[in-house]
């Protein structure tokens, strides 16, 4: 007989093995794993579930709720990070069971959308998890980048520049930035906090004639610089913090994880990577493509409703979404766009225009794949008319979530 699994909420008293199995998995110590979830400003332990088996607790996982922004507004995301199965009980059914938990919660909770950033993406696909956006890893030799004079503005960050560095990221949020994740003072509390400014870690501004840009960076191993997140709203900002990024001595190596949009392929010198990589011929690498994170709707008519869509963009279509894990998605729904803004009506037995299952659906719906793409794959169904008009309803800028709010 299979033992059964019991997923509950996590108790103040779980940490300690919450944090035993996090440090298990993750690395680190139990200690770092505990402080880590009880100062989080993001989640506590209300957003964990503990698994157990013949009375162990053998496996966690989270889901905390944030906002992921899209066409210039806010949508209700649930982030899934922490879980873990102890590798004594693996494939016993653990992290499926923690999964659907998490799945079922979050639609209770009005998610609109999920993301996570998986360890294997075929663990998350069973539960139609697809890839969301794949981002630019620059390895950059120093020399290879120009000079700047604006590097000259450029000061280390001080607490009182912290409110109009919100205002830069905020604004990159209205100006249709996707991807970003809102961020509560707390949290940008935690990400500029000393821990972030001493030893190898540094934070630097931007500041010609008041703050326009912000960097921040650690110095490894090997002579390497490693961007950890850069925001400018202004263009001699981006060009004197990258001024500065070269002029940094004895750095040989700088590694950034880019969104595909950054222009620095541009102010490279030469169109190539530091350790090289030759496809054939003459054709070098100049960066990695690297799988970002992956996403997925929790609940289809509130994401269809939550984002904006283009001005004077007019119809509908009735669409089928297959979704094997939350039911209510599966239904028939009429989506209709008026003058750019959306709702859903009701819908009697009618053939649908576009048919698809959640994962696909997903993607098309972040803008990570077109409509058309996805017939020729053989993953959606529709014709001409309603493809191009869905296409041209979900295009959005290739998400890019920054690294201070990784999960």
């Amino acid at each position: 007989m299979n033992a059964e699994i019991i997923v509950k909420p996590a108790k103040i008293s779980d940490l300690d093995t919450v944090a035993r199995l996090r440090a298990l998995a993750f690395g680190g110590n139990e200690i770092e794993a505990r402080t880590y979830v009880e100062s989080n400003p993001r989640y506590n332990y209300r957003h964990i579930v503990v698994a157990d088996l013949d009375g162990e607790t053998v496996g966690t996982a989270c889901a905390f709720p944030t906002q992921m922004w899209l066409s210039g507004v806010p949508v209700q995301m649930g982030a899934v990070g922490g879980v873990v199965t102890h590798p004594d009980h693996r494939r016993k059914g653990v992290f499926k069971a923690m999964m659907e938990t998490l799945l079922n919660r979050m639609a209770q909770e009005g998610a609109a959308v999920s993301a996570l950033f998986p360890a294997s993406h075929d663990l998350y696909q069973q539960f139609s998890y697809a890839a969301a956006a794949n981002w630019r890893a620059y390895n950059i030799e120093a020399k290879n980048l120009p000079p700047f004079a604006e590097a000259e503005a450029v000061r280390p960050f001080e607490m009182e520049d912290l409110p109009t560095i919100r205002s830069i990221y905020r604004g990159g949020e209205l100006s249709q930035n996707d991807g970003r994740l809102s961020r509560a003072n707390s949290w940008w509390d935690h990400l500029v906090s000393k821990k972030y400014r001493s030893g190898d870690k540094h934070i630097v501004v931007y500041d010609a004639d008041g703050v326009e840009g912000y960097l921040k960076y650690t110095l490894g191993e090997k002579n390497t610089l490693r961007v950890d997140e850069m925001l400018v709203s202004d263009d001699a900002a981006y060009r004197g913090l990258w001024g500065f990024i070269a002029a940094q001595p004895n750095i040989q190596t700088i590694e950034y994880v880019a969104p595909p949009e950054d222009p620095i392929f541009h102010l490279l010198k030469v169109p190539t990577d530091r350790h090289g990589g030759n496809r054939g011929w003459i054709f070098n690498d100049i960066y990695h493509a690297t799988a970002s994170f992956m996403l997925r709707i929790i609940d289809l008519t509130e994401a269809l409703t939550s984002r904006f869509y283009p001005q004077n963009m007019m119809g509908n279509r009735i669409l089928k979404i297959h979704d094997p894990h939350i039911p209510s998605n599966s239904q028939l729904v009429n989506f209709r766009i008026v003058d750019g803004r959306p709702d859903t009506l009701p819908v009697d037995a009618q053939p649908p225009q576009i048919e698809s299952d959640i994962a696909t659906f997903s993607q098309i719906f972040c803008g990570y794949l077109s409509p058309e793409t996805a017939r020729k794959l053989g993953k959606l169904k529709a014709d001409d008319e309603s493809a191009a008009w869905l296409g041209k309803a979900m295009a959005l800028k290739p998400l890019y979530i920054h690294s201070g709010d990784w999960f």
